[in-house]
């Protein structure tokens, strides 16, 4: 089987940064889904395993894909450019047959989580560290340059944010506040005479602890680019939304003694962020999946591949959700 394969035109320039790039990957793989097989032609197959994986070229924005079968279930992959020159092949992409019956055999309540906010008691310890701000990647580099003698226990990067500071270019914003978030946690990680210190990021509008609390889109993606690091970096970093100008500086070292990750400050009350189990889901047929109301809107990552259109179907079949979100 054939198929043509191309980025948006608004994305090929982008795609001179990747080996391949994901998303023209993604959709060459999806080919193997409308290859016309003999037998079983309602049975649904996934991939399971990859094989003799090998990258020939970079950058490109289109592909050209010939999907041949080499065994039962099993398929080879070439990826040619638009010119016909090799991009990418695959020797075997090995497929398992899934019944759709099998999802419905999940124990959904022990497998839901949510995020909660719970009070956490914070007050001055009688501590004093003195923080260090820094403001990007040099500041970092000037510091282990004339501070060798003296290196600080906590470095403290503020990256602002709140509704007040909406420049009305959310994806610029995004791309600075992120941008300079990762050079400045690079550039400290890089260091070894910096190995024990801790570094605070301070944003304002990242998370809401509160309904009513107001959310800025470019902080909010900082929490998501510095959960990432924290996970890789156990105990090194403290992620703290606050809704003050003033960082409360003295509440820092208690914060920190706990080995909290993600902290958020309202109204001189301190919140620990938390993942727990939602306690009530729905029985099927009772009017919700989940823990989501069939009134409501159901996002399904990977929702445009063989699995996702899966779980799309029973989603509407089965629990009445009318408003899905397929990405």
């Amino acid at each position: 089987m054939y198929a043509e394969v191309a980025l948006p035109e608004e994305h090929r320039v982008r795609a001179a940064g990747f080996g391949l790039h994901p998303a023209l990957l993604d959709a060459a793989m999806h080919t193997i889904a409308f290859y016309d097989r003999d037998e079983a032609d309602a049975e649904l197959v996934l991939p399971f395993a990859y094989r003799e994986v090998a990258l020939h070229a970079s950058g490109a924005s289109a592909l050209r894909v010939r999907v041949t079968p080499s065994g039962p279930n099993t398929m080879t992959l070439d990826l040619a450019d638009e010119s016909g020159s090799p991009v990418a092949s695959v020797g075997s992409v090995v497929s398992r047959p899934v019944s759709p019956e099998q999802f419905d055999t999940a124990a959904t309540a022990d497998r839901m989580f949510h995020v909660a906010w719970e009070e956490l008691p914070v007050r001055p310890d009688g501590t004093t560290v003195e923080p260090v701000p820094v403001v990007d990647a040099e500041d970092v580099h000037r510091l282990t340059a004339t501070l060798e003698a003296s290196l600080p226990e906590m470095l403290l990067l503020d990256l602002g944010g709140g509704v007040d500071s909406d420049t009305g270019d959310a994806t610029a914003e995004v791309r600075e506040l992120t941008g300079r978030a990762l050079r400045v946690v690079q550039a400290w990680l890089a260091e070894p005479s910096l190995a024990s210190s801790r570094l605070v990021v301070v944003t304002r509008g990242a998370v809401a602890v509160r309904e009513a609390d107001p959310l800025d889109p470019a902080v909010a993606a900082v929490w998501g680019l510095m959960g990432s690091a924290q996970a890789e970096n156990p105990g090194r970093i403290l992620l703290l939304d606050i809704d003050q100008e003033t960082i409360p500086t003295a509440l820092l070292p208690a914060m920190l003694a706990g080995d909290q990750r993600q902290l958020a400050l309202r109204d001189a009350t301190c919140f620990a962020r938390r993942l727990t189990r939602v306690v009530e889901v729905p029985e099927a047929g009772s009017g919700g999946v989940g823990g989501v109301r069939s009134g409501g809107t159901v996002l399904v990552t990977g929702g445009t591949g063989a699995l996702g259109a899966v779980v799309a179907r029973h989603l509407v079949a089965v629990h009445g959700v009318r408003s899905l979100v397929l990405a």
